[in-house]
This record gives C-alpha cells, structure tokens and sequence, in this order.
C-alpha cells in the first residue's frame, strides 16, 4: 500500500512539475504588419501585445531586433500567469519602397519556445523606387579610374515625374542633366564612379523632383576600390 501510495504520488508530482511552467503568447500572431503605408510617414511605430499564458511567472530576459533600423524596447520583463507586457517597435524604413521585412526575437524561460520570432512588415508607397534594390553598388574598382552602371528609376504614381536635377558627392557622377519619367514607367539612368582612395567607399546621389510629395530623395552609392 504504502509503494502504491508513492507511487501515485511520485506521477502526480511529475504531472504537476510537467504542466507548471510558463508561456509565451503573442497576441495577434507572430507577424506585425502595418500594411501599406507612405514613403513620407517616416518611421513606422506599433504595439505589441505579450500575454504569460502559462501558470508560472514568465521572465523576458531579451528583446533583440533584427537590424538597426528597428528598437523594440519592453515596459514589462516579468509577467505573472495571465499577466501582459508591449513591446513599443520602431522601425524606420529608410530609403526602402515596396515591401519591407524585418524581425526580432524574443528570449524567455518559456521551455518549449525559449526563443520565439516575430515578423515585421510593411510596403512602403514611394513615388519613385531604385530598382532593383534601393542601392547602387561598384563591386570592384579601381583607384583614378571611371568605372560605370546605371540607376534604375520606376515612376509607381499615375502622374509623370521629372528628377530635375542630381547632386552627387565622393567622385560621383550621373551622365544626364535631368530626366522625365512617365506614370508607371521607368528609366535606366549612367552612372560613373571615380575612387580616390583604396578601400570600402560610399557616398550619395540625391535626386531633386517635380513631385510636392518626394521632392527629393536619397540613393546610397558604394563600392570597394582596388
């Protein structure tokens, strides 16, 4: 009787300890998307909403975003059973258009998702994209010399734009005055780049417009000289 008797109560005891444990829930799902929004909004900023759904006291020992562009700070790092916490993102889209993805992590003592992810999202609405990416890169290049590519540029508004003019700096060059883009289309546009130095170089073209909703805009230029 008395084997039987600790018997029951050593599967009780672990019945119990198997099922009192925390639990991290993400209200809403582990997505967080602001859908489409604005080039000139300028930074993104959301709520997120945490809840221990679990029977034990949760512990959030880290939030870590994804990049630099986002901060994520939490008003609440302990949570009792049933108890909330946000985590207040930030997320600043830079010189992106179209779709943007980012992420962050959270860290807890959650033992069956101890690192649980979360996915940010939004499509940025900008007037003119740099496709194929919001970026011009010279891969390689050589000191004192002119290396050439293009920019590409796509009008995504139903009026047409013109970039009135482009200002470069580190040995930049764009090879047109300006240019007149029609709604939805886009043009190739040639560019040269003229290191002084070597090593890892970047600089910027900004592009000046017609456009009272983008009357200017940043494309960031690099490369590495040889």
């Amino acid at each position: 009787m008395k084997l039987l008797f600790s018997l029951i109560c050593f599967v009780l005891y672990t019945w119990i300890s198997a099922t009192a444990q925390p639990k991290l829930d993400v209200i809403g799902g582990s997505t967080y998307d602001w859908g489409k929004v604005p080039f000139s909004k300028g930074p993104l900023k959301g709520a997120i909403k945490l809840k221990n759904a679990g029977n034990q006291p949760l512990k959030i020992s880290e939030v870590r975003p994804g990049c630099g562009c986002t901060t994520a700070p939490l008003d609440k790092k302990y949570l009792k059973p049933g108890e909330f916490a946000t985590i207040n993102v930030t997320l600043n889209p830079g010189a992106a258009s179209g779709e943007l993805v980012k992420g962050l992590t959270i860290s807890s003592n959650d033992p069956k998702v101890p690192i649980k992810a979360i996915t940010l999202k939004a499509y940025i609405m900008k007037a003119i994209q740099v496709l194929p990416q919001p970026y011009i890169a010279f891969p390689q290049s050589n000191v004192g010399k002119s290396t050439e590519t293009t920019m590409t540029l796509k009008n995504t508004i139903t009026k047409p734009i013109t970039i009135t003019q482009f200002v470069t700096s580190q040995g930049i060059t764009v090879l047109v005055k300006s240019k007149s883009i029609p709604p939805g289309g886009q043009v190739s546009i040639p560019v040269k780049a003229k290191p002084m130095y070597k090593g890892y170089w970047n600089g910027t073209i900004t592009c000046r417009t017609n456009n009272p909703e983008l009357p200017e805009f940043d494309v960031v230029v690099y490369g590495n000289a040889l």
